[in-house]
């Protein structure tokens, strides 16, 4: 494909993000993701994409005034990591067998647009090097919340 043509046709959000959630459940350390992404009203997030998880509710939304992790990070806009699930009074939704937890924020013009979430069955899974390469699959799946950028 010439570059003309990739810079004409940006990549659709939904195979950009189920493609980062695929690639990250691909690392030891993960063993599921979910992708969450703030209603117009910044009221709810809706469930939008996840893997190594069994099926959840459709549709699966969470208040963001709530208590759980993935709200938390929402309002704040600020990474959560949680080491050892079972001392965290926050921890909700997600595999019963969950020892720690990493909550991203995604953002889009300087704004929260959802939360990406994954976590591990082993307690103190997220070292220093596997934070930072999810957060940069984040950062990639807010790009293309933002669309093309321009020469």
């Amino acid at each position: 494909m010439s570059e003309g043509r990739l810079a004409a046709s940006p990549p659709d959000p939904a195979e950009v993000y189920e493609a980062a959630i695929r690639y990250l459940t691909g690392i030891p350390e993960v063993a599921s993701c979910a992708l969450f992404l703030l209603s117009a009203s910044r009221r709810d997030l809706a469930h939008v994409f996840s893997h190594g998880y069994a099926p959840f509710p459709v549709p699966l939304t969470l208040p963001v005034e709530g208590g759980s992790v993935i709200a938390q990070v929402a309002r704040t806009g600020t990474r959560r990591l949680t080491r050892d699930v079972p001392t965290d009074p926050n921890h909700g939704l997600g595999r019963p067998d969950t020892r720690s937890e990493l909550a991203i924020p995604l953002t889009a013009g300087g704004e929260v647009v959802g939360v990406l979430n994954l976590e591990s069955t082993k307690a103190d899974a997220f070292s220093p090097a596997v934070v930072s390469l999810c957060e940069s699959v984040a950062s990639g799946i807010s790009a293309a919340f933002q669309g093309p950028s321009t020469p």
